[in-house]
């Protein structure tokens, strides 16, 4: 379970239908992961563009909703789809950005 992995959802997380593993990979021992939720850009509103960066899960525009970003219980997150270690500097600055306001 590698930081920025990205896991589809179940249908009860919707608009989410993805999420972004945003946890380091140093931290493990605990049951949970801290994630960023994904919603398709057709079914979301549109986005603060620094908080919400838009990345591409396996051709589908999804916008990043930093400021859902909660913890998900391991057992949740199954098979990863796709890794956006590609979009690290985006997903980290949308954190940077919700909790330090730069």
């Amino acid at each position: 379970m590698a930081q920025f992995d990205v896991y589809r959802l179940p249908r009860d997380f919707l608009p989410f239908t993805h999420a972004v593993n945003m946890q380091s990979d140093l931290v493990t021992d605990i049951p949970t992961r801290a994630c960023i939720p994904l919603a398709p850009v057709s079914k979301a509103h549109v986005p603060a563009t620094r908080l919400n960066p838009t990345i591409d899960v396996d051709g589908e525009k999804m916008f990043v909703m930093t400021q859902h970003i909660e913890a998900l219980p391991v057992d949740l997150l199954k098979k990863p789809v796709i890794s956006v270690g590609v979009e690290r500097f985006a997903l980290t600055s949308a954190l940077d950005f919700l909790f330090q306001g730069y």
